[in-house]
């Protein structure tokens, strides 16, 4: 095959992709990959978890969580870190059940990643105290691992950084 097919290939897959230059994920494709050959369940943990904080950190997610909502409706497959989202890849089945500890109400567990304290430090580029406020406020959710660890909701950290970051923003527009 020439590589013209494959140039043919990665244009029909892009097909209405937006142009983000200045995303945290361009030319760092190794990051956000769903899968690396070789790689432990594990490192593939902790590296999604970094490229996840590096799209919450990013200021075209909004234009990229778009896009992959396009690519929902249109029934494409994408896989990787998109979007601060893990798609085509197995990696829920990696993440032990847990237990909740908190709330009174039952939680699909099965639809919700809970992360020890160490990677939602490295998830969120915050410290404990902060992240253990979030929980004081009830704006991250927590559950009691198996392993006896707490696990924190990385869909509840990743929106409250989120939120975070855009007070943050609009307070210096203001200022």
């Amino acid at each position: 095959m020439t590589s013209s097919f494959y140039d043919n290939l990665v244009n029909a897959v892009l097909v209405g992709a937006p142009s983000l230059p200045t995303a945290r994920c361009a030319g760092r494709p190794e990051l956000f990959d769903a899968d690396v050959d070789g790689e432990s369940v594990q490192a593939r943990t902790v590296r999604h978890g970094l490229a996840r904080a590096e799209c919450c950190r990013c200021l075209d997610l909004s234009a990229c969580r778009e896009w992959l909502q396009r690519m929902d409706i249109h029934h494409r497959e994408v896989s990787g870190i998109v979007g601060g989202e893990s798609r085509g890849s197995d990696e829920r089945a990696a993440v032990p059940k847990s237990i909740p500890v908190q709330r009174n109400k039952m939680l699909d567990i099965d639809s919700e990643i809970y992360i020890p304290l160490r990677s939602a430090m490295q998830l969120t580029s915050r410290s404990r105290s902060t992240i253990l406020r979030w929980v004081r406020d009830g704006r991250v959710e927590r559950m009691l691992l198996p392993d006896g660890l707490v696990g924190f909701c990385e869909d509840d950290l990743l929106r409250v950084e989120a939120e975070t970051r855009r007070a943050l923003a609009a307070n210096r527009s203001v200022a």
